[in-house]
């Protein structure tokens, strides 16, 4: 019997989990085995349809919990300074008052900048409180839960990955520095306390973040919230074709024996062949791995191959990374934080796949700057509602970290930028997109208002909005604001999953894009600032430093789109897209075009002759994570 908390396999994980899942599975009935899957949640909505997607079998679901469990009280807290300032006193606060307390961040450069600040102000909390995050080494993971178990510790700042699944003992408070993202996720994290018959507190400190913002204003509706329904991509390529590859190295796939798994597979399994990274046996039978250790290749948790960060002097492993988030974190001069201390990156060596870092006392943090393309390549579907032209399709995204800033740790206060020069990451996955056309566009001018700024505000406002749609967090999804695409026809708003292939995010909001533009409305007419703030659409994420925005322009135009607002041209016709035309290939290969089914849309509209000459810097890509990453920061340029 194998026993697990469902939740934990959700998103990008939870597909690669899937994998492994099939995989065992496979090789426990080559060998006459037939194990029972137990499955357990106290929190998905979806379980019983959830776990036939996760191990492909049907299940019987028990709905009813006898748990006792003592009073629960909840907080949410509006911070007049900085929720961090807010955070370390109610840290001291509690434990002051003999509460064990579990601190839940949103980003690991958060829970190491708590923690050493928690250890400035109060040099004697230091030693009675930890910090936890992946990227730590196996042993120490394991002291750190030795010690909150024990009593040695009273308290620990973690990201996720303390969520659950790890008994740490008697806690009483819970403080939640955000919303996690998801109501699951809160109250998973909430339940890390008041287990051993006592009444517990969880106190949510609301961030300058426009999804924080929304729902503190509707603090009924965020309590009385259904956990939103679990979702996995059993149907991504990029992470299914290296399972098949680990699976053929574990064990020839046979065609006979293993004919349901291929035939879930038989396109990637095609592929893989003609790749000439799998091989068929004499008979054809059997499929064989040419691969000596794929399994090396392979993270679970995220895209790309894992980075040893060592010590330059002594060759001291510090810490992993994943391949997804090296470019960004390890660089050549950038600040990376571990257990509290602070290194300095001083070489990334690809073939080695490692980072050599040295040991540094520094009042500044980095991050880095990008630069991206993004390639429509798949139409998947298409739907209009009224003015409202939205699609789903597969696009090709192109990035490049071309530099880095440095910035204080007290304020934020820019100190510099230097540029880089790193090879590029390309990675292809799902997004939907909408239309803005020149109709609308004229419609903004007419009144001063900025069409980019608006189309770039607006998309900040969904991005950060989406998680109340889909089970994500707005880390998961990359956005662009483009006021001219040039396969589209017009200006373009694209929200995508920053995950290689996509974990099927895109989707849950291209189901919902009304009622999400709806929502985005609700925030900027709630929100009391004149011309945007962190509340509504600044995003703190942002490759162009939050310009240019236009907080007015953006909610007229989400009015224009969902059609309760006439444009001014109402003499053209309000859709500039033909939704029935026939995609155009690349004439040739040496068009330019990026290989594959490149969609444009035909336009017989006044709209087609509006293409003038887009310069670079005109065009700004925003809010785009690299896949698996929370904080990437990015800007492009196109020329067309």
């Amino acid at each position: 019997v194998y026993k697990r908390q469902l939740h934990t396999y959700r998103g990008v994980f939870g597909t690669h989990f899937h994998h492994v899942l099939q995989r065992f599975l496979r090789l426990c009935r080559r060998h006459g085995s037939d194990p029972v899957v137990v499955a357990s949640s106290a929190t998905a909505t979806n379980a019983a349809d959830f776990a036939q997607q996760l191990v492909q079998r049907d299940f019987h679901r028990i709905e009813h919990s006898g748990a006792a469990r003592e009073g629960r009280h909840f907080l949410l807290f509006q911070p007049a300074t900085s929720p961090y300032t807010t955070t370390l006193q109610l840290i001291g606060a509690l434990l002051d008052h003999g509460m064990k307390t579990i601190v839940f961040t949103k980003a690991r450069r958060i829970t190491e900048l708590l923690h050493q600040w928690l250890r400035q102000q109060r040099p004697d909390l230091g030693e009675r409180v930890a910090n936890y995050r992946a990227g730590f080494l196996a042993q120490e993971r394991r002291d750190i839960e030795r010690q909150l178990f024990d009593g040695r510790l009273d308290g620990v700042i973690s990201t996720s990955a303390l969520e659950m699944g790890i008994d740490v003992g008697g806690l009483d408070a819970c403080i939640l520095v955000g919303y996690p993202g998801s109501m699951m996720a809160t109250w998973q994290r909430s339940g890390r306390t008041g287990r051993e018959g006592r009444e517990s507190i969880t106190a949510l400190v609301a961030l300058p973040d426009a999804l924080d913002q929304y729902l503190l204003q509707k603090p009924d509706e965020f309590l009385n919230r259904e956990c939103e329904p679990l979702v996995v991509s059993a149907g991504n390529d990029s992470i299914a074709r290296r399972h098949l590859l680990c699976a053929a190295a574990e064990l020839p796939l046979d065609r006979e024996h293993d004919r349901p798994y291929l035939g879930r597979h038989a396109p990637t399994v095609s592929d893989l062949i003609d790749e000439f990274q799998l091989a068929e046996s004499r008979q054809g039978s059997e499929l064989l791995c040419l691969a000596k250790a794929p399994h090396r290749d392979l993270s679970l948790r995220g895209g790309g191959r894992t980075y040893t960060i060592e010590s330059a002097a002594s060759g001291r492993t510090i810490g992993t990374v994943d391949g997804a988030r090296v470019l960004r974190e390890c660089h050549p001069g950038a600040v990376y934080l571990h257990a509290g201390r602070q290194y300095l990156i001083r070489e990334l060596d690809f073939e080695r796949r490692r980072a050599l870092a040295e040991p540094a006392s520094l009042e500044y943090f980095t991050t880095p700057l990008t630069e991206k393309e993004t390639t429509i390549l798949e139409l998947l579907d298409e739907r209009r509602e009224g003015p409202l032209q939205f699609w789903l399709g597969r696009v090709r995204v192109t990035e490049r970290v071309v530099g880095f800033e440095r910035k204080k740790i007290v304020g934020q206060e820019k100190l510099g930028q230097e540029e880089l020069e790193l090879p590029p990451v390309e990675f292809e996955t799902v997004a939907l997109w909408l239309a803005a056309p020149r109709s609308m566009e004229e419609s903004l001018r007419e009144r001063s208002e900025d069409f980019m700024g608006a189309l770039h505000a607006a998309e900040h406002a969904a991005i950060s909005l989406f998680p109340v749609l889909a089970l994500c967090d707005r880390n998961d999804l990359g956005g662009i604001s483009i006021p001219f695409h040039p396969q589209v026809g017009c200006g373009a708003v694209f929200v995508y999953d920053g995950h290689e292939g996509g974990v099927g995010i895109a989707e849950s909001g291209f189901e919902r894009l009304p009622e999400l533009l709806g929502r985005v409305g609700d925030l900027l007419d709630g929100c009391d600032c004149e011309g945007g703030c962190p509340s509504c659409i600044q995003s703190p994420k942002c490759g162009n430093g939050n310009r240019p925005l236009d907080k007015a322009g953006a909610r007229r135009l989400v009015r224009l789109l969902l059609g309760e607002e006439t444009p001014i041209e109402a003499a053209e016709a309000l859709l500039s897209i033909d939704l029935g035309a026939v995609p155009i290939p690349p004439d040739s290969e040496e068009s330019g075009e990026p290989e594959g089914r490149v969609f444009r849309w035909q336009d017989s509209s006044a709209e087609a002759k509006h293409r003038g000459a887009i310069r670079r810097g005109d065009l700004f890509d925003l809010d785009t994570p690299l896949p698996g990453d929370p904080g990437s920061r990015t800007a492009v340029s196109y020329t067309h």
